[in-house]
């Protein structure tokens, strides 16, 4: 009976020279690639086989009969590794940083990558270099006119634009809260006293800019979401602690990473339509006797970095978000001074909002 044999292409870590061979077993893989590679033949015994591909070292007969024929092995001397195609990523950075002013989002994304050999995160990378261009440093729309493709022509800066997109997300949070607040209230007291606070609810926005910091690479950085070159970090869905991926994306960079940008999610993590209204709501009608609605606590969850988290599409659940609730022990506070001192009566509310009314003038 023929001895199994398998046709494989060998290399060095260099990739200099990438050779066919057939081999009928590790030891004679190992053998071949020595002598075809011109190893110095002491280093023989203390070669290494991995997959070109992934990295994945052979350390047996029985895996390297599974490959597939022609597949690429790369051949490590002692003190050489290899990556996979990370090995490749790397060089495209280096190349990055030698030829442009980039290095820092290198070194981000390094930083982000801990797992070495993950194939999604690979071809993320390897996408995210596709896309590197030259354009993102520019802000204006006479340096950059391809940019702001479609979008009207009062807008004349980068940053205005996504300044501009973030506080339209805001703005669209109050509108959703304060319907669904008329949608669930009849009664008119009530309704009297969400008036007022969804007044304290704009008042605060407005002194924020409606948080149109959140998307500008020129805002603080306790602000911002991005860094001061315009890349965004996906924060992962609302049940895991970060992005397993990682996302990233530079809106500034084109038009074509503008739009794709616009599909990221600023989403609650304590779900604003299931849970934050109606908990506000509930927090009104059981009003306790000396107590008012904590209603900066509900402004947190609906607009602030303390309950939103920037998720791209792939990261965003649609399934209700049972880990994460509103903390009862949080919405309301006791009056003081008689200010907004609540009854169990319908009428009380009217005396609530106006003392409301009172704290935000």
């Amino acid at each position: 009976m023929a001895p199994h044999v398998v046709p494989l292409k060998i290399q060095d870590v260099n990739r200099k020279n990438r050779i066919g061979i057939v081999v009928n077993s590790l030891q004679d893989l190992i053998a071949k690639a020595s002598q075809k590679l011109s190893f110095n033949p002491r280093s023989t015994k203390k070669l290494r086989v991995c997959l070109e591909e992934d990295g994945t070292e052979i350390l047996d007969d029985a895996f390297l009969f599974t490959l597939p024929a022609h597949s690429v092995l790369v051949i490590l001397r002692p003190g050489e590794s290899w990556m996979g195609n990370l090995s490749y990523v790397m060089e495209a950075f280096e190349l990055v940083k030698k030829i442009s002013p980039l290095h820092r989002i290198k070194e981000r994304i390094e930083q982000t990558m801990n797992v070495e050999k993950d194939p999604e995160k690979m071809a993320m990378i390897c996408g995210l270099l596709s896309t590197l261009g030259h354009k993102r440093e520019l802000d204006s729309r006479d340096d950059d006119e391809e940019w702001f493709a479609g979008l009207i022509k009062g807008l004349t800066s980068k940053n205005k634009v996504m300044e501009s997109s973030s506080r339209s997300r805001i703005r669209s949070y109050f509108y959703d809260a304060r319907r669904g607040v008329k949608a669930s209230v009849s009664a008119a007291d009530y309704q009297t006293y969400f008036a007022w606070i969804f007044e304290a609810f704009s008042g605060l926005l407005k002194k924020h800019d409606y948080y149109g910091g959140y998307f500008s690479r020129l805002a603080p950085e306790e602000v911002r979401l991005c860094d001061t070159f315009g890349w965004f970090t996906c924060q992962g869905s609302f049940d895991a602690e970060s992005c397993t991926v990682p996302h990233l994306i530079n809106p500034f960079d084109n038009k074509e990473s503008r739009i794709v940008f616009s599909t990221w999610n600023l989403d609650h993590q304590i779900e604003k339509s299931r849970q934050v209204v109606p908990a506000m709501i509930a927090a009104v009608q059981d009003l306790p006797r000396k107590a008012t609605l904590n209603w900066e606590y509900f402004y947190g969850l609906l607009f602030t970095l303390a309950n939103l988290r920037l998720v791209h599409i792939a990261c965003h659940k649609k399934c209700e978000h049972t880990s994460k609730t509103v903390d009862l022990d949080e919405v309301h506070i006791k009056s003081s001074g008689g200010k907004m001192e609540a009854q169990s009566t319908r009428k009380r509310p009217r005396t609530a909002a106006s003392g409301l009314r009172k704290t935000i003038s």
